[in-house]
């Protein structure tokens, strides 16, 4: 599994000056997680709707000032299996990505509650 992944049990604040927190509550589906996500990283300018698009924003940041990026999802488990895979290997992209650029440390963070079901597609 990407070590920038974790499970998490509750939420907590963040309240690190270094850390910026996004909050993706429950989604249904590829429309609400795409405007989930927008909402969560505090996003102002126009962007596509589309997997595509949130592969691009994930390797960005280039609007969030802090060095630590965490990603929290309170729920994929209502998402279709397809949109399910399709956003854990945007997540692994992103992953790969930060890996080797030093501008941001990105975490996603997801519920332990659906652990089994995005551990085996986050290997």
């Amino acid at each position: 599994m990407k070590e920038n992944c974790l499970f998490f049990c509750e939420i907590t604040d963040c309240t690190d000056r270094n850390t910026f927190c996004g909050y993706i509550p429950s989604v249904q589906n590829e429309k609400d997680l795409l405007d989930e996500a927008i909402k969560a990283l505090n996003i102002t300018f126009e962007t596509g709707r589309n997997w595509d698009a949130l592969c691009e924003l994930y390797r960005d940041f280039n609007w969030i000032e802090q060095k630590n990026i965490k990603i929290f999802h309170l729920g994929l488990s209502l998402m279709s299996m397809e949109d399910i895979r399709i956003y854990s290997n945007i997540v692994k992209i992103t992953c790969d990505f930060w890996k080797y650029i030093p501008d941001h440390d990105v975490f996603f963070y997801f519920s332990l509650y659906e652990k089994d079901l995005i551990y085996p597609l986050l290997l």
